[in-house]
């Protein structure tokens, strides 16, 4: 793989034993948490290249890494790290950060959140919304995303893996009263109408039906993602395969030149995500 500039341009190697992927339509496929983004993204890129159809799939981070390693999909979406074993196969580059929000019913009182209390809810400690300044006698409705998902992994590394006082990692299981669903937007429908709901949700879904919880005393906006004072944040990564011939002018490699553009990064401010041009291969 060769990169002329990680900040516009990427362009792959080819490989003339490989079949070439057809110019014309590209399949992208993972992470819910990443489809709005690059589905607002692949609209205007169709605008600008009406030859290009850009199929945006969804089916969780997972799913998507399995898809561009099988090679049913050109692009995967990933919203967790590789793991190693991944790393070892696929290129990928990071595009954006983006903050996780828990979030409440807009009528909720509570307008944050310690670390250790979220730890303490989602572990089944604390079942009552009066033991984190809300009114006695509620009990939290929880929400959470399903096994595989890049957001579920991030909360519990983030959130439910911590180290104690005597040097131990500790790693709590988010309890099995919480309902499990299968987007963002999923979550955020529910918990807006749902005066006991929690749930945690992406910073750039988040708007008026929903109450975004500060953590630790700090707001999930935008400039303190940027920041890193908001320690809550995961990175949006597209996945490749490098054992995949790719023609140097095709329209995979033209569509990441979008996204790494000028007007593809408004795209992703816009939707209060701050991008990232980072560029890795093995």
């Amino acid at each position: 793989m060769i990169i002329v500039s990680s900040a516009v341009f990427f362009t792959l190697s080819v490989d003339g034993n490989n079949s070439k992927i057809a110019k014309t339509r590209i399949t992208i496929a993972g992470s819910t948490s990443v489809q709005p983004y690059i589905g607002l993204i692949s609209e205007e890129y169709e605008k600008k290249f009406m030859s290009v159809t850009v199929n945006v799939q969804g089916g969780g981070s997972s799913n998507g890494i399995k898809a561009v390693i099988d090679g049913t999909a050109d692009i995967g979406m990933s919203s967790r790290a590789l793991k190693p074993d991944e790393a070892e196969k696929l290129d990928y580059i990071v595009i954006a950060r983006d903050g996780l929000v828990l979030i409440t019913h807009k009528d909720n009182p509570v307008d944050r959140l310690s670390i250790e209390q979220v730890r303490g809810i989602y572990s089944g400690k604390i079942t009552d919304w009066g033991e984190v300044g809300g009114e006695s006698g509620r009990a939290f409705h929880l929400f959470t995303r399903e096994a595989g998902s890049g957001t579920r992994m991030v909360f519990e590394e983030e959130i439910m893996t911590f180290t104690n006082e005597e040097g131990e990692e500790i790693v709590l299981t988010i309890t099995a009263e919480s309902m499990v669903l299968n987007s963002n937007g999923a979550i955020k429908a529910m918990v807006s109408g749902d005066l006991n709901a929690l749930g945690f949700i992406s910073l750039g879904m988040v708007d008026d039906t929903v109450r975004g919880l500060q953590l630790d005393g700090v707001a999930p906006t935008l400039e303190n993602v940027n920041k890193g004072v908001y320690r809550l944040y995961r990175e949006f990564l597209l996945v490749l395969n490098p054992q995949i011939s790719y023609s140097d002018s095709n329209a995979i490699n033209d569509f990441i030149n979008f996204i790494l553009s000028e007007d593809g990064r408004e795209i992703l401010v816009n939707e209060s995500l701050v991008p990232v041009a980072a560029v890795h291969c093995h």
